[in-house]
Formats: C-alpha cells, structure tokens, sequence
C-alpha cells in the first residue's frame, strides 16, 4: 500500500489484499507551514509522536490537550494542528469513525478562511474523503474528493495536482483497479517533474516511490516483465538524483533497498533466483542495518523464504518462517494471510500433511473471507461520478445565464424557457429510468454471477466432506486389525497364572482394546445413534480413574476418587471417553508430584462430575476459545507433552449430545476445575 515515507509503495502480497483497511490519505500531503504560533505547537506534537504508545494513547492525547490549553493565544490553525495530528493518531488505530470527527473539527476551524490555509484545507478535504471511503461511505467519498479536486485547480500549483493524482491513484488501488492507479501514478509522476519544488520528499521521495508503485501494479497485473522495467527506472530515478540530497543518503539507502525487495520479488516468480537472492539479502542487510521490524523487512524475507523453497534449501526457509512468525506475535500486523499461505506451502513442500493441514485451513478461511468482502463491495467508480458532478456544476451555470436572461429578455424568453424546462424534465426522466434499467441488469447479472460461484463452492465442499469421510474409513480400517490382534493376544495373556492385581491390569487393557474397536467400528460404519443403557457412572469412573492412575505415576502425582452411586442413560464408550479427556489434561497440565481430584455427587435431579487439578490454568483469551477444534492444538503439557486440541470439543459434542452441561472453571497459575452434568434415571432421584 502507499505509505507516509519517502519510499512508499504499493503492497505486493495481494493474498492480503482486500483484507487491508488501506488509508490512503497518507500519501496526500498538500501541507506548507501557515500556523499562528507554529513553532510552539510543532514542538508539542514532536514530544508526544516520539512518546507514542498504542498502550498509553489517552495518557498521549490528554498531554497534547493540557499543552494547548495552556498556550492562551491559540489561533484557527493552531487548534486545526491539534485536530488534524489527534486524526491521524485514531486512523492508525483504525478507528476511522473517530478519526472522522476529528479532521471534521479541524475543517472547522479554518473553513471561514480556506484561501489563507489552503494547503492545510486541501489535505483535510482528502483526508476526510478516504476516511469516508474506509468508512464504506463511497458516495460521501467521491462527492468530497471532487470538492479536494476543485478546490486544488482553483487555488494550488502543478505540484498539488500531482498530489492529488497519487490520492486517486491510491483510491484506485483500494478498489482493485491497478490499471487506473497505473494511470495516475504516471500522470502525477510527469506533473512532479514539472513542479519546482526542492523539498527531498516531493522532489525525491515521491517521484521515485510513483515509479516503484507503477512496478507493483503491473507485478499484481502479472506483467511481469513491464513490473522489472519500471523497478530499474525507479533505481536509475535514485541513482541520477540521490546527489542532490546528501543529508539524506540513509533515506535513499532504504528507499533502493525496498524497490530491490520488489525487483528479487519479481525474479522468484519468473525464476532469475540467483539474481533475486542477491537482492532480496540486499533489502534484508539494510532492514538488519536500521534494525528494522517493519512490514517490509518481513515480506522480503517471506519471498526469500519462497526461494530457499524453490531450491530445496528447506531449513533455510524453515528458520525463516518461524522468526517471521516471532516477529508477527509481538506487534499488530496486515501480515497473517501471506504468513500462513508461506508456512502451509512449506509444510506441504516438506510432506508434513499433519502441520501444513491446519495452516491450510485457517489460510483458505481467511482468504474466503477476504474475497467476501471483495464481493461486497459495490462498484462505485469515482470517475464518473467526477463526470456527473461535472455535469451537475455546468449545469447549475447554465441555470444561472438562463434566470439571467429571463429577467433581460422577460416575456420572449418564457415561454423557450418553460419548453426547455419540459425538455429536461423528459429527459432527465428519461435518463433517470435508463439509469435504473441499467442498474436492475447491473445487479441481475451479479446474482446470477453470486448464484454460480455459490453453487461452485457447495459442490466443492460436498467434496471434501466425501473426501474426509473416506479418509477417516481408510485409517479405522487400517487401525482395526492391529487393535483387533492387541485385544485377542491380551485375553490369550489372561489365562495364566497370575495374582489379583496382575488379573485387574489384564482386564484394563481388555476393556480398553474393546472401546478402541468399538470406535474403530462407529467411524467404519458411519454409526449415527448411540447405544443408550443404564450406566453405572460411579463404577465406570472407578475403571477410569484406575486405569489412568498408572499414566499419573509417571509424574508422580496422585489421583484422589470421591463417589457416590450413580446412575444414568448414556452411551458407556462415549461417556468413558470424556472422562478419560478430563483426566488426561488434568494430568497433562499439572506438574509433578500434585494431586488431582476426581468427584461424582449427586445435585437434585442431576449427577455432578468434577475434575480439579493443581495446574498451569487457563488465560481469559484461552478459555473463550477451549472448546474449538484445535484451541489447545500445540500448547504443550507441564512435561511437554503434545496437545492435538480435539479432545475437549469431542467432549463437548458427546455431553450436548445427552443433554447434558460441560463447563469449567480456571485461573492461571492455580488450577482447572471441568465439570459434567448428566441427567440421572428416574428411580434415582
């Protein structure tokens, strides 16, 4: 996306982008310095920008207040900086809404006077009209942006409307039309060579990034070849110039560090690898330089990832992705999308189906979602409705020189007058009508277009559904023998000689192999309903808690059983398997030598299952989230046990499934407490 820096650019991971609120303002700058006490005020605003904390944002806000209420002599421009910074601090928050208010009370203050402000007034306007657009408010948009573009011809140079141009241009790229934003970051380059400005972001930063951003477009177009040209002519812009700024030369270095970013981007795609590593480590020693934790050091090293990739260099690649991924989990980041598309292909180039699966998951959802809102937006175009209001303007003018002469002419004109009101009138109508017609075939052909695209998905989803079902058949298959011959050798074991004990341990194992293939045999033949009984809760519990008392041992820990008899309708294997869920993570998640209580009470017409445990616990973000699949998947245990997070939303389904209550209790550091609610029998009430 275009930035606020003198190597800005267009984003070139368009995985990302319709998922990016893109604020476009940024890049809209028209400001010379006409403040009434400017020096006083921009010393203000310096302190409090290098003390900015997302965290402490208020503290921030109420220190620049305090500061302007304590200058007595405050003037319109004075208190238009105020408004205008306390905007541009909301808008990186994303709180467009807010940030809206503001820049409308900074209009405010010098709207009496627009010609004495007029740069600052022209920056307003646009930065209130791509609030708008990030607003979803496009018809408010296009309407103020045309009022930016008036306002710019009337009063400001070549060096505004090349400005303007980069806005629009930035407009365009928001609403996916990089062939437009193609054309004005071109029209707004040749106006800046016009202008006579010396300033090193106008003259240099600009000019070289409306190059770069030409490259990007065409690379997001596909044209890769024209995407390589225009990223040389923006290095041979740096190299022809960059002597006329000699104070800026860390600056420029960055700025050939990024345009190189993009060209080694290019060469991956098109397989010039060795001279895309080249460049890329370039972009990358000059990130390291400035110790640089931004979005472009991390896509740079995404795409040399992708290359590493592509020479089957894989524990190269592999390091890369989890620092990216280090990176990303300490600041708030557009990045996630091309992340995970990154770490899912390496997985699946790798053959590790178990990682890449997920990762796949979770990218194609967020992709799919992307693409929704995409589809959501309407096909507003900014050029016409320049047209119309163009239109709208010439004809307000005509009005005026037909009232004009009326009065002069009086009684010859009337009746011409009222015939060509009639005219317009049918025409309008007659425009009107077609406009609705038009917009009714507009919209036709969007929901059939809709309607396929549903129906496309629906079948593909059909199949993968089929897909996973014969799959999950496949591996029961394969895993019924194996258990099938565990179980038949355990009850050949059986009859030996053995004492008491060794018998009860023989009759786990037995009874557990039988619960395995009970399950085997469910997924094997779809089996829909369960096998409802009358189940003995408290002597299930007590198998349970003895079978899971030797997995305990091995971190010494002890189980403590308190029960009471009871008994309910359920289905015995299901039931046992959210009992041995419990106690497993209970087990998984305390530490050595701690306890773990296991009770069963009765509670008026229902029996009470609990589970506490002495463990890590859980945080708030944690718990909202415990019971989804794959929620606990990776968080390993006190003694790194391995987590698959399926276990307590298995849980979850089967205790719905008896209308019945699963529910929790837990604070970090202290401890979880699970508890199961089950309807008992009628005689045990």
């Amino acid at each position: 996306m275009i930035r606020d820096t003198p190597c800005r650019r267009l984003s070139v991971y368009f995985f990302a982008f319709f998922l990016i609120q893109l604020v476009v303002f940024t890049s809209c700058n028209f400001s010379k310095k006409v403040a009434d006490n400017s020096r006083y005020f921009d010393s203000v605003l310096n302190a409090a920008n290098s003390r900015y904390d997302v965290k402490h944002i208020d503290l921030i806000c109420s220190f620049v207040d305090s500061a302007w209420d304590a200058f007595p002599n405050r003037g319109p421009h004075d208190m238009f900086k105020k408004y205008q910074w306390r905007s541009s601090i909301y808008s990186g928050l994303f709180n467009y809404a807010a940030a809206l208010r503001n820049i409308d009370s900074a209009i405010g203050f010098i709207n009496s006077d627009p010609e004495r402000y007029k740069y600052d007034y022209a920056e307003a306007m646009f930065v209130k009209g791509n609030l708008l657009l990030n607003l979803n408010e496009y018809d408010k948009s296009f309407r103020q942006l045309y009022k930016g573009k008036q306002f710019v011809e009337q009063y400001l140079d070549t060096c505004a409307y090349a400005r303007y141009n980069s806005c629009l241009a930035s407009v365009s790229f928001i609403q996916n039309k990089p062939r437009e934003a193609i054309k004005y970051l071109q029209e707004a380059f040749d106006q800046a060579g016009k202008c006579k400005e010396t300033d090193f972001k106008w003259a240099f930063g600009e000019r070289q990034g409306e190059l770069d951003n030409i490259g990007v477009c065409y690379e997001i177009l596909g044209i890769y070849d024209t995407a390589i040209i225009y990223y040389n002519k923006a290095l041979r812009f740096i190299d022809s110039n960059e002597h006329r700024f000699p104070k800026e030369k860390d600056d420029i270095r960055v700025c050939r560090a990024v345009i190189k970013g993009n060209l080694g981007g290019v060469y991956v795609k098109n397989g010039n690898l060795k001279e895309a590593e080249a460049l890329l480590k370039e972009n990358i020693a000059e990130n390291d330089r400035h110790e640089s934790n931004s979005q472009d050091a991390r896509l740079t090293l995404m795409k040399l990832s992708r290359l590493y990739m592509k020479q089957g260099r894989f524990n190269e690649a592999f390091k890369i992705v989890t620092d990216v991924r280090r990176q990303m989990d300490t600041i708030q980041t557009t990045d996630e999308i091309t992340w995970l598309k990154l770490a899912a292909d390496y997985y699946d180039t790798t053959n590790d189906v178990v990682h890449a699966y997920p990762l796949f998951k979770k990218f194609i959802s967020l992709r799919d979602s992307g693409e929704a809102t995409r589809k959501e937006l309407p096909g507003a175009d900014f050029n016409k409705t320049f047209d119309h209001l163009d239109q709208a303007v010439e004809i307000a003018s005509l009005k005026k020189e037909k009232t004009y002469a009326n009065r002069v002419l009086f009684v010859s004109v009337v009746l011409s007058v009222m015939a060509i009101i009639i005219i317009y009138l049918v025409w309008n109508n007659y425009r009107q009508s077609k406009q609705n017609l038009e917009r009714q075939k507009t919209l036709n052909k969007q929901i059939s277009t809709y309607n396929v695209t549903m129906q496309k998905t629906l079948n593909a989803l059909e199949q993968s559904q089929q897909n996973n079902t014969r799959m999950m058949r496949v591996v029961a298959h394969d895993l019924h023998n194996p258990v099938s011959a565990m179980v038949s050798l355990i009850d050949l074991l059986r009859d030996g000689d053995y004492d008491e004990e060794q018998q009860e341990m023989f009759q786990m194992l037995a009874t557990s192999g039988t619960n395995a293939l009970k399950l085997i045999g469910d997924i094997l033949h779809a089996k829909p309903a369960m096998d409802m009984e009358r189940l003995e809760l408290s002597e299930l519990l007590t198998y349970s808690v003895g079978l899971m008392q030797y997995r305990a041992n091995e971190k010494n820990q002890s189980l403590i059983l308190h029960v009471v008899p009871v008994t309910v309708m359920a289905d015995r294997e299901k039931i046992w398997r959210v009992i041995n869920n419990l106690i497993v993570n209970a087990i998984k998640f305390s530490y050595e030598g701690k306890s773990i209580e296991v009770t069963l009470q009765k509670k008026g017409d229902v029996a009470l299952l609990s589970v506490k445990d002495e463990g890590v616990g859980m945080s708030p973000i944690l718990s909202g989230e415990i019971f989804q699949h794959f929620a606990l998947g990776g968080r390993a245990g006190t003694s790194g046990e391995e987590s698959f997070g399926l276990g307590l939303s298995i849980s979850k389904q089967i205790i719905d499934a008896h209308g019945g209550k699963i529910w929790f209790e837990s604070a970090v550091g202290k401890g979880t407490t699970f508890y199961v609610e089950l309807k008992l029998v009628g005689d045990e009430i």
